[in-house]
């Protein structure tokens, strides 16, 4: 980065990191998790705790004399004197050392600042040469910019003690839906809800349901007042609307040359009036974890906090790695949204295609594995499953569906079911008969 006296820095505070570790050493190890050497601004400085960090982690003292030797012929016109000079006046400067952690966040965002003015040049430079592909200029530019702001600070090792009470009192309260509920009791039961930074997956055979499901869980998680971002990879914004609408409607959806009478017209005005209110945002078109990040943080912007993410489907999703193997494309895609689901504390719901060999059968684990490292990524796998679907004269009859918790960290492997109606692609909690 070019010098410039104008960019953001504080001297003072870089002073008061260095003036305080000089005053205890243990300090150092304050500033390292909050700041790197190469967030000082001053030269001279960068290099003082660059070589005081280096100490610190090799557990030798950190004072005028073993700094000084450190910076022995690092500093071009700098004799011996003038640097014991200069490590005196940091140590005389700080009379409180106990304002480390205050003074070198100061120094952390004064970095990033310059980080970000950095990044705005050359995003400004990518723009002025006329890029042939607009969009990856675009996603580059998302993925520089996050890369500055994404910067976390961690907390330290807290004792368990500092976690318990809080801990002991959240299970004190449980309640039995602690997530984002997905309407259905059963299924709720077993998830206590979709959970914040957890990444899940629902997987079948085509034509067992997956796009129905999901969107019947995002309505009613909608209706409870929670904010959905929905990425279809496969259907168009307006098929998808087009399906829920005739779900919510109880209108029939198999027939495509069916014309709605005229009571039928008013189910679709009532389900339309209702639909348009649900906060459920639909995104189409080709995605990539980058650019999927970069459309989310725009929404978070616009609407406020997402409660819940869903992305249909997984294999349709591309990476910006340089490889065709469809194995690691997948993996990637799966990894990266386990990662987002951590960062930003949203449960993220992918859904995925399971291929031939597990057609007519209830689908395992092993039947996930030829698509990459989804099984190692995801926090809980749930598959679907309906025999009727493979029965060419039952395929449109209402059916029970199989859910499947093959794979749930947090929970019980197990099965619930649920009614399947064709004619209304719509799925419904299933009443068992009763003997």
């Amino acid at each position: 980065m070019v010098e410039q006296k104008g960019l953001p820095h504080s001297k003072q505070a870089e002073a008061g990191v260095l003036g305080a570790i000089l005053h205890q050493n243990e300090h150092a190890f304050t500033a390292m998790e909050l700041v790197r050497d190469t967030d000082f601004f001053e030269p001279t400085n960068r290099l003082i705790a660059k070589e005081m960090f280096a100490l610190a982690t090799e557990g030798k003292p950190i004072d005028m004399t073993t700094v000084s030797a450190a910076l022995d012929n690092k500093l071009p016109g700098f004799p011996a004197q003038r640097i014991a000079e200069y490590l005196s006046k940091l140590f005389v400067f700080v009379s409180d050392g106990n304002k480390i952690a205050q003074h070198a966040k100061i120094v952390r965002d004064k970095a990033v600042l310059r980080e970000l003015a950095a990044v705005g040049l050359e995003i400004n430079a990518m723009a002025l040469s006329n890029p042939r592909i607009v969009e990856d200029c675009c996603v580059d530019a998302e993925k520089r910019i996050n890369a500055v702001t994404d910067r976390q600070v961690s907390n330290g090792f807290p004792a368990i003690g500092a976690l318990a009470s809080d801990v002991g009192a959240a299970m004190k309260t449980r309640i039995s839906i602690s997530g984002v509920p997905s309407g259905f009791i059963d299924l709720d039961r077993v998830t206590a809800g979709w959970q914040p930074a957890e990444f899940s997956i629902i997987a079948a055979r085509p034509s067992m349901g997956k796009t129905a499901l999901a969107m019947n869980m995002a309505v009613h998680a909608a209706k409870e007042g929670r904010k959905v971002a929905f990425f279809t990879l496969e259907m168009s914004q307006e098929a998808l609307v087009t399906r829920t609408i005739q779900s919510e409607a109880h209108v029939g959806s198999l027939d495509r040359s069916h014309v709605y009478d005229e009571t039928e017209c008013q189910l679709i005005d009532d389900a339309v009036q209702f639909v348009s209110l649900l906060p459920i945002y639909i995104e189409e078109g080709a995605l990539n974890p980058v650019l999927m990040r970069a459309k989310l943080e725009r929404l978070i912007h616009k609407v406020g906090d997402i409660d819940w993410v869903i992305v249909d489907y997984l294999q349709l999703m591309h990476t910006t790695a340089r490889t065709s193997n469809r194995q690691e494309i997948v993996s990637d895609c799966a990894r990266s949204l386990q990662l987002m689901s951590k960062s930003l504390k949203i449960p993220i719901t992918a859904l995925a295609q399971l291929n031939r060999n597990a057609e007519g059968r209830l689908p395992t684990l092993a039947d996930l594995r030829e698509s990459g490292e989804i099984e190692q990524a995801a926090d809980l796998i749930a598959f679907i499953y309906r025999a009727e679907a493979n029965d060419p004269e039952r395929k449109n009859d209402n059916s029970v569906a199989d859910i499947y918790f093959a794979k749930h960290k947090n929970g019980a492997s197990t099965k619930v079911q649920l009614l399947f109606m064709p004619q209304y692609v719509r799925f419904e909690n299933y009443a068992r008969p009763e003997g």
